[in-house]
């Protein structure tokens, strides 16, 4: 009975890695894209109006995370 519940645990603590892992990569990814929008859209500003340079940088932003992975 007590190798069940050590199993058991185990588990929980991989669960609870991959998910720790997960959400660190989830950030760190979100932080870049944050980023990388703030930027774009600042250099887009300089020769387009506002709502174009914002629509641009988002749109060009989103498909760089939407696009499928190699692997």
């Amino acid at each position: 009975m007590r190798r069940l519940s050590a199993r058991g645990s185990a588990a929980t603590w991989l669960g609870r890695t991959a998910l720790t892992r997960e959400m660190f990569w989830f950030v760190v990814i979100g932080v870049a894209s944050t980023v990388a929008q703030t930027m774009l859209y600042g250099v887009l500003r300089q020769w387009s109006p506002p709502v174009l340079a914002n629509f641009t940088s988002l749109l060009v932003v989103t498909v760089l995370n939407t696009r499928p992975t190699a692997g």
